[in-house]
């Protein structure tokens, strides 16, 4: 009873949450692009931060609105059929401006093969996205980061891997679990509740799949999302 409560509690709270904070997203963009008057580069810089700022806790919230959804089994998918190459490619053009302004090469390694997946798209992204995301945020400049697709009969592996700090052994196997973060220097600075990669894996897991890290400090570290082949066949 007490655990259902708290579940309750939670998803009330992160949906009156999100109101407000979707207006204030609204009125700094209106703000930026001048609907209150002209701005000095100072005022424009602060509001440019305080946009950041509510789209890191937007984020948040919606992590903690996924989260109760899946702990109370109403995460609902929706499957369509989806080319696992444009999924790729898909995410590194969403990124490709912030590697670039973080200096880092993005690309991606399409399969040779024409891949469908059975899956729900926006989640998918959501997956990729966060572990993109990740990838860059963890990796210095002049590295890369390369999203590819490949066969693994009876699975299609999407992997993220970048050329970054790599992730300690001891963190490795805390890595899915609930508000778990990595014990780093810039962790708190960049924001998060700890939520996105036990978010990611249980996704993996509703559509039949599994989200697994090989990482060596130093050296980078890859994720492999594997989902089921709904079909495949060669490329023209």
């Amino acid at each position: 009873e007490a655990d259902n409560l708290k579940q309750e509690f939670l998803s009330v709270v992160t949906h009156e949450l999100k109101t407000p904070l979707t207006a204030i997203q609204g009125y700094v963009r209106l703000l930026l692009m001048g609907k209150g008057g002209d701005l000095t580069a100072k005022q424009a810089d602060l509001l440019h931060r305080c946009r950041d700022q509510a789209d890191v806790l937007y984020r948040m919230v919606q992590d903690l609105l996924d989260a109760t959804r899946i702990e109370g089994g109403n995460l609902a998918l929706d499957t369509q059929p989806m080319d696992a190459n444009q999924a790729i490619d898909d995410t590194v053009s969403a990124f490709s401006g912030e590697a670039l302004s973080r200096r880092i090469k993005l690309s991606s390694d399409p399969s040779p093969e024409s891949l469908l997946l059975l899956v729900d798209s926006m989640r998918l992204q959501q997956i990729l996205g966060n572990l993109v995301k990740n990838a860059l945020k963890f990796t210095e400049a002049g590295g890369e980061v390369t999203v590819r697709a490949r066969v693994e009969i009876p699975w299609v592996v999407l992997e993220v891997e970048d050329s970054g700090r790599g992730i300690p052994p001891a963190a490795q196997a805390r890595l899915f679990e609930k508000f778990y973060q990595v014990d780093r220097g810039d962790t708190r600075k960049s924001g998060g509740a700890g939520l996105g990669l036990y978010i990611c894996e249980q996704l993996a897991q509703a559509m039949g799949g599994s989200l697994t890290v090989r990482s060596e400090v130093g050296r980078g570290s890859s994720f492999e999302l594997r989902l089921p082949i709904h079909s495949q066949g060669a490329t023209e």
